[in-house]
């Protein structure tokens, strides 16, 4: 395998899409399939159904939108689509939150407030608050 092959397959296994490489690298689609001897597919997006994209809408006042398509598996372009209404439009919004491994928290409410001042006055700094309450970076400042 050449230098060139060698990374190619890097790229490729890393979810970089094949037409994007062919273009880097100059070669045809076909090529760089050739050139993917494990026959690795970009993995980073998956279908979705109505029942995903009414947790996704539900998720959307809460949870960045990052968040939400590391955990569906898909990219943050889509998410943004669906909040906009540009995909999925007669998918109503579930009515409960899914509880989902891996969501970060975009605005807190007031409960989350509460949370935040316990775990300050026990001299937690907000980087570790951020991390316990699976908050999404920036949402605490300094002050």
């Amino acid at each position: 395998m050449t230098e060139q092959s060698e990374a190619i397959a890097r790229l490729l296994k890393a979810g970089a899409p094949v037409a994007t490489v062919a273009y880097a690298t100059g070669l045809t689609i076909e090529e760089v399939k050739a050139l993917n001897p494990e026959r690795v597919v970009n993995t980073r997006t998956k279908p979705l159904n109505a029942q995903d994209v009414a947790e996704i809408k539900a998720c959307l006042s809460r949870y960045s939108q990052q968040s939400i398509a590391e955990v569906y598996g898909i990219h943050r372009a889509v998410v943004s689509n669906i909040s906009r209404g540009v995909n999925w439009k007669h998918v109503e919004r579930s009515e409960e939150l899914p509880e989902k491994e891996g969501l970060r928290v975009k605005h807190l409410n007031w409960q989350d407030w509460l949370d935040v001042e316990i775990l300050k006055d026990r001299g937690y700094s907000n980087r570790e608050i951020t991390g316990i309450l699976s908050l999404e970076q920036g949402v605490l400042r300094n002050g």
